[in-house]
């Protein structure tokens, strides 16, 4: 079998980490991966699932359960929350006998969306893990978990690629040095962002797009900054939606004010810590655009 690693772009110490766990036969029960949208951590929880199944690809695993944020079935709207039903069913799963006699393991993607029901519902089935069963749970920060779930986990941090490493990666995989290269400048370490400037069309018009509303955000007058904001969340808009967008443009400006910081742009600090409380913010019960309103309100120039 093939090394179930190697698609895996950089985080080569969690990498290193999980074989050493897997060497010793001793996976955790609970792993939480953390770190950036798109860095990865969805691939890399595939990965060790595939690892303890000993197989090739986990998602066609009969034992493999695979749990995110759901759509409404009328709407097709997406949920807030990762709801308690799925969750109890999924710790059911887990206490029964594998299908094949070996692991049992599933991943929870988006754990920071997980309601409060759901979450102490998963706390449950980590107090009493169920022999050979493994949960691995995705999120941007540990801290957005409860403590109760961190405490019985085991935690890795996937932190941003090196640039070069990133557009090295792009390359072995077809792309030009070119393309790899701006590419991997734009993802600002996130593999699973790089690869989207690979696979996904349109993703460079997007990214050039955002960067336009960002230098224009930082220098046009207050009306003009409002205009600019108006497509990110138009009115009567579905509120999950949009702060999906949202945080995709938010990951875009933190790039951009993450290079701003290396340059020693002198308002780059600031506007970074008021980007991270925007974030922080989308998930209270706040219309995402007055928060945006109030961020380029509050901008240095």
């Amino acid at each position: 079998m093939k090394d179930v690693f190697s698609h895996i772009i950089g985080h080569t110490r969690a990498v290193d980490r999980l074989r050493a766990m897997l060497a010793h036969d001793a996976a955790p029960h609970a792993l939480v991966l953390h770190g950036p949208r798109r860095s990865g951590k969805a691939a890399l929880a595939s990965a060790l699932a595939s690892a303890l199944f000993g197989v090739e690809d986990a998602s066609k695993h009969p034992d493999f359960r695979l749990i995110e944020r759901p759509r409404d079935e009328k709407t097709g709207k997406l949920k807030k929350s990762i709801p308690v039903d799925a969750v109890r069913a999924l710790t059911e799963h887990l206490r029964m006998s594998s299908f094949l006699g070996g692991a049992k393991v599933a991943v929870i993607v988006g754990a920071d969306a997980l309601s409060e029901e759901a979450a102490n519902a998963l706390l449950k089935s980590l107090e009493e893990p169920a022999p050979h069963a493994h949960v691995i749970l995705c999120a941007e920060d540990a801290v957005s978990l409860p403590r109760t779930i961190v405490s019985r986990s085991a935690c890795i941090e996937l932190r941003r690629v090196p640039e070069a490493e990133l557009a090295a990666a792009l390359v072995a995989r077809g792309m030009s040095a070119s393309d790899a290269a701006r590419a991997a400048f734009r993802a600002d370490g996130r593999p699973g962002a790089a690869l989207a400037f690979m696979a996904e069309t349109g993703v460079v018009d997007w990214y050039e797009t955002e960067e336009r509303r960002w230098n224009a955000l930082r220098s046009a007058p207050i009306h003009r900054r409002f205009s600019l904001l108006a497509e990110l969340a138009p009115p009567r808009s579905d509120r999950e939606e949009t702060i999906l967008k949202i945080r995709d443009v938010l990951d875009a400006w933190q790039g951009f004010l993450r290079r701003e910081l290396r340059d020693r742009a002198p308002g780059a600090p600031a506007n970074l810590r008021r980007l991270f409380r925007l974030r922080a913010s989308l998930d209270a019960n706040v219309q995402p655009r007055l928060l945006l309103e109030r961020f380029v309100l509050t901008l240095d120039r």
